[in-house]
């Protein structure tokens, strides 16, 4: 548990895994008006309907609607509500994840505002598929986990994990237009910051000044159209930005140690190993 910048305090998640939900529906609680719960082996996630409050780890925690709480394994939650009161829930875990996997903070609980309607959406659908396609409900509630690790837009609270807006509009713009020439003074007035305040965000955030960044997804993605597509390298140049085919196999031999015909030769390799799938070969189910 890691104390936050704002009240609640923070649990790091393991989200680079997907999580495999056990139940995911509606809960309520009631008749009593104080319910105390432990779940030993998984989180918890609710979404909340009802005023009241809920105690965990010597914190007490208001409930209004529209917020959502998030407890990891084994946390003693006592919660108290006035009647019968109903939430959304989910129960989780993440069976890849080992006790030293790096993970994401979230806070215990926070106020959905804006987001509420469409992280309550989410987790209904996820709820009404749950019985039928778990796999499909445990994505679903994967991208739901993920959104609440994000900071609400406006609201000044910034987790750990969180890079500064500015970097992270940024970052959407450059994948969106890496096949276009970019610029940092462009990209900055594109988000609203000066060009040496947005250096600086990308500095202290990911390490690499603006245009380093733009250099390496434009050589990730060359790299991948190489391995796993045939279009010609003229073609593949174009679409990440770089007009010129001799000037692409420059900046890839650059990065990569390697020249585009290398890429594509231990691509075509890879792919001469893979075992085709046909119909004959996939395992039928019984019926």
């Amino acid at each position: 548990m890691t104390p936050g910048p704002h009240l609640h305090p923070q649990y790091a998640m393991p989200l680079q895994h997907q999580p495999r939900a056990v139940f995911i529906g509606l809960g309520r609680h009631g008749p009593s008006r104080t319910e105390r719960h432990i779940l030993h082996a998984d989180w918890a996630v609710h979404v909340y309907r009802y005023y009241g409050s809920v105690t965990a780890h010597g914190t007490t925690h208001p409930i209004r609607p529209g917020h959502v709480s998030l407890f990891p394994p084994g946390t003693e939650t006592v919660y108290h509500f006035p009647d019968r009161s109903e939430h959304l829930c989910a129960h989780f875990h993440f069976p890849e994840a080992g006790p030293l996997t790096p993970g994401v903070l979230v806070p215990a609980m926070q106020d959905l505002a804006g987001r509420f309607l469409g992280i309550n959406s989410a987790l209904e659908d996820a709820s009404r598929a749950f019985a039928i396609h778990p796999l499909r409900a445990c994505v679903r509630l994967w991208d739901v986990l993920w959104q609440l690790s994000e900071p609400l837009p406006g609201s000044g609270a910034v987790t750990v994990n969180a890079h500064p807006p500015c970097v992270v509009r940024a970052r959407e713009l450059i994948e969106l237009h890496l096949n276009e020439p970019l610029s940092v003074p462009a990209l900055a007035a594109a988000v609203n910051v000066s060009h040496n305040h947005l250096t600086r965000q990308f500095r202290r955030s990911l390490g690499l000044t603006v245009i380093a960044y733009i250099r390496s997804r434009r050589v990730e993605r060359a790299r991948h159209l190489l391995t796993n597509t045939t279009l010609p390298i003229r073609t593949i140049a174009e679409q990440v930005g770089i007009d010129d085919p001799r000037l692409l196999s420059r900046v890839i031999r650059s990065a990569l140690g390697r020249t585009p015909t290398e890429l594509r030769r231990d691509g075509l390799v890879a792919v001469s190993r893979t075992p085709v799938r046909t119909a004959a070969s996939v395992p039928r189910s019984p019926l």
